[in-house]
């Protein structure tokens, strides 16, 4: 394999001016100065990482137990209410810590290791993979080394900056590629959603040769779906709220001969989200 640095050859100083300014010296200067400082790696401190674009900070518990702060990290991960991430996962998956912020202390909200691969392995983001990979990095040190070395690899001379360059190119080109494959996920139950987006479970079960019942008794086993009995003593296996939030199911009130009932409904990521537990579920 050919080695990078040696396939880039600065050739002689052609960008020296009159006065003896390099411009390729003043483009090292210039990216030298805009990296990023290390952060802050004391244990308590928070330190604030860019996980494929969203910032979540993460921290340690005072038994060195690495958390993320659930607020970030139920962002990241596409819920726009922090409890609609938080009711999802396990009372030991999730708790409480004692945070140092610029403001002070602070006792926030946290998601432990266990609840971050949880609400990973539950998304249908398409970046859900590259956030796997960077946290796993992430938790991965501070689990060995009690700290995270945020340090940047700042390039030290022109040839250094553009074999980093290089580095970055191929990927962002890598990262295209995934996004390529998981593109068409995003729109294949188009066809099969109603005008408002919605398909019922009798359709959902249809689509995964099932019948009406074993789905639902599914999903109740696997905690998305609850068994309710209505006023007049009749059951319906009906999305838990968090599911509801997340939007992954809804839940419409009907009529039918004088009487109103709850009627679920699933969304394009709830399909998707059945059809990936049900692959795993497969392989496992």
């Amino acid at each position: 394999m050919t080695n990078v640095r040696a396939a880039i050859r600065v050739g002689p100083r052609a960008g020296t001016t009159a006065g003896g300014t390099d411009s390729r010296e003043k483009a090292l200067t210039q990216f030298q100065h805009n990296a990023p400082e290390p952060e802050n790696n004391t244990r308590g401190a928070l330190q604030l990482f860019d996980v494929s674009g969203a910032d979540i900070r993460f921290g340690q518990t005072e038994h060195g137990t690495p958390y993320a702060v659930a607020a970030d990290f139920a962002k990241a991960m596409g819920y726009a209410r922090t409890q609609s991430a938080t009711d999802l996962l396990d009372e030991e998956e999730k708790g409480y810590a004692q945070a140092v912020t610029p403001g002070g202390t602070q006792r926030l909200a946290v998601i432990y290791e266990d609840g971050m691969w949880e609400l990973i392995f539950r998304s249908t983001l398409p970046g859900a993979k590259a956030i796997k990979t960077r946290v796993k990095a992430i938790l991965k040190e501070i689990r060995e080394t009690g700290r995270y070395d945020a340090t940047v690899d700042v390039p030290q001379d022109y040839e250094q900056a553009l074999v980093h360059l290089l580095d970055k190119v191929r990927e962002n080109k890598a990262l295209e590629a995934e996004n390529k494959v998981l593109a068409p996920k995003a729109g294949k139950w188009d066809e099969f959603l109603s005008a408002e987006g919605l398909i019922g479970m009798r359709e959902t079960a249809d689509l995964f040769h099932l019948d009406v019942r074993t789905l639902t008794a599914w999903l109740v086993e696997i905690g998305v779906f609850r068994k309710q009995v209505s006023r007049s003593g009749g059951a319906r296996n009906l999305p838990r709220k968090a599911y509801q939030d997340s939007g992954h199911f809804e839940v419409k009130m009907e009529t039918k001969n004088g009487f109103r009932f709850p009627v679920a409904y699933a969304t394009g990521t709830g399909l998707d989200f059945i059809d990936d537990r049900r692959k795993a579920h497969a392989a496992a």
